[in-house]
């Protein structure tokens, strides 16, 4: 009887260590990033669509001169269902990863091929554009990603994050 009661406790802490592992180890994993879409509409009826994680500004998250930039290590990507021209780089229709890599006087912002990581490999850049930047007249208190339609066949981003706004225009072919 003692055997059997010894036995009983033994099997209670080995299940109540494997649930407090398994509570541990889901407390731990990193809650799914929530991301926002910005969308623009070209007069043909196509579209492009960059999803990009919501990031609130953050010293530590800033961006850092001449290094790709991945807002709190999530992905942003661009979707388009139709061919652009970005600085003379003919873009089939697909969907790229999108890095940007600021400057003092204007950001990169490099379409890439692998769309499974976020680190960030040049070798598979596919194009990359020249963006302007200015500073904003109130801090953005988050990452904000948003197209203009400027002109049938053109659309421009807008990057705003702190006291900066970085915008390049993207071209339908």
């Amino acid at each position: 009887m003692k055997e059997l009661m010894h036995l009983k406790t033994s099997i209670s802490l080995i299940i109540l260590t494997a649930v407090l592992g398994l509570l541990q180890a889901s407390a731990q994993q990193a809650p799914a990033a929530t991301t926002s879409d910005t969308t623009c509409t070209f007069q043909d009826g196509t579209q492009i669509t960059i999803r990009y994680p919501q990031v609130q500004y953050s010293s530590r998250n800033e961006p850092r001169e001449g290094k790709a930039w991945v807002p709190d290590n999530q992905p942003t990507y661009l979707f388009s269902q139709t061919t652009l021209k970005l600085s003379g780089v003919i873009v089939p229709p697909g969907a790229y990863s999108v890095f940007m890599v600021p400057s003092k006087d204007h950001w990169t912002i490099a379409l890439n091929k692998d769309v499974k990581s976020t680190q960030y490999d040049a070798a598979q850049d596919i194009a990359k554009i020249q963006a302007d930047v200015a500073p904003l007249p109130d801090s953005s208190k988050s990452l904000t990603l948003y197209f203009g339609h400027v002109s049938p066949k053109t659309c421009t981003l807008r990057v705003d994050y702190g006291k900066q706004r970085a915008f390049a225009d993207f071209t339908e072919q």
